[in-house]
């Protein structure tokens, strides 16, 4: 076990016992010798613990939750526990391109005192992502806002500096990570690289394009009431910002919250929230058919996430770097764990 090692690679799994020794390995064939690879098995039951647990590696360490929390809580476990000067997140149906550390620990000695590096992902389908990558190679909160009004959710394979978590945590929740991206920005700056050094796996089960509805409806309403908590967070916070420097992600955060609201049975709130998406931008087509599912009620909603879902797995559509934040309102509104 190596007591300080420079990088922590942080990996959340649930139910891929394949996929995640797959992603291990990846990181044990590295060139760069100083890391460590922390594992939290997000509530499996399926072996995935077993797969993990046997290698014979002090450089793979394992932590178990007992239940399923979600991908936020299990990276925050994971950063908790982590020893590295950097941490990296690495999902389970991930790879690491042979060099990825050495790259990523050159970039860091050449960047200067930046607190967080993002390089691009190679699809196996033949994308990479980000795509596009922002204009200027250093975000800070205003370049960051205007980025996501046109790219608003993109992969890319982040490498944070550990003290930086002291200040930003990801949800404890089953929400989504967006939420926590716009905090890091209003306190960090992030250099955005245009080198592809880790490979993504469309194949693995639970991905987010493949998602649908969960067949129990207790665990559909307690993820909708997460998520609809943390947009509604996002709003207070960041609403102002959004409104000037991001008024198209604005709008879709609003649609999205409304849904999140809906499914999570407060109406009252989904009409605040769709209204005032409506005020926003009154000839919004995407704003006038949220109002319909609102009228429609929240089975309405869940059998329209079911239908995208079907969509892109039938098609092989995945998020694109020029999408909207609506073409995930099904996913992010019901939040099925991508771990």
């Amino acid at each position: 076990m190596i007591a300080k090692p420079y990088f922590t690679i942080v990996m959340p799994v649930f139910n891929r016992p394949v996929s995640v020794r797959r992603a291990i390995d990846s990181c044990l064939a590295q060139d760069f010798a100083s890391f460590e690879v922390v594992v939290v098995d997000d509530g499996s039951g399926d072996g995935t613990a077993e797969a993990v647990a046997g290698y014979d590696d002090p450089r793979v360490r394992l932590i178990l939750h007992r239940t399923n929390r979600g991908v936020c809580p299990a990276r925050n476990t994971a950063i908790r526990a982590s020893r590295g000067q950097w941490l990296i997140f690495l999902d389970s149906d991930h790879e690491m391109l042979p060099g990825c550390l050495s790259s990523i620990c050159r970039h860091i000695a050449e960047g200067g005192p930046i607190c967080r590096y993002g390089f691009q992902y190679l699809f196996d389908d033949g994308r990479v992502s980000p795509d596009p990558m922002p204009p200027e190679s250093l975000l800070g909160y205003t370049e960051w806002l205007r980025w996501i009004d046109y790219a608003p959710w993109t992969d890319a394979l982040w490498a944070t500096r550990r003290d930086c978590f002291e200040h930003c945590l990801l949800p404890e929740s089953f929400a989504l990570e967006f939420s926590y991206f716009l905090n890091f920005a209003r306190h960090f700056q992030s250099r955005m690289v245009a080198l592809a050094l880790a490979f993504q796996h469309t194949d693995s089960p639970d991905r987010l394009s493949y998602m649908a509805p969960p067949a129990n409806p207790e665990m559909v309403k307690r993820k909708a009431q997460d998520q609809a908590a943390d947009w509604q967070s996002v709003l207070a916070d960041h609403g102002d910002s959004l409104r000037k420097l991001a008024p198209r992600c604005y709008e879709a955060i609003l649609r999205n919250a409304a849904l999140a609201n809906l499914s999570a049975g407060n109406r009252p709130q989904a009409w605040r929230t769709i209204l005032a998406a409506l005020l926003f931008r009154p000839g919004s087509p995407r704003a006038w058919a949220t109002l319909l599912a609102v009228l429609a009620g929240p089975w309405a909603a869940l059998a329209l996430a079911k239908l995208r879902s079907e969509h892109r797995r039938r098609s092989k559509r995945f998020p694109r770097a020029d999408a909207s934040l609506d073409d995930f309102s099904g996913e992010v509104r019901l939040q099925i764990a991508r771990n």
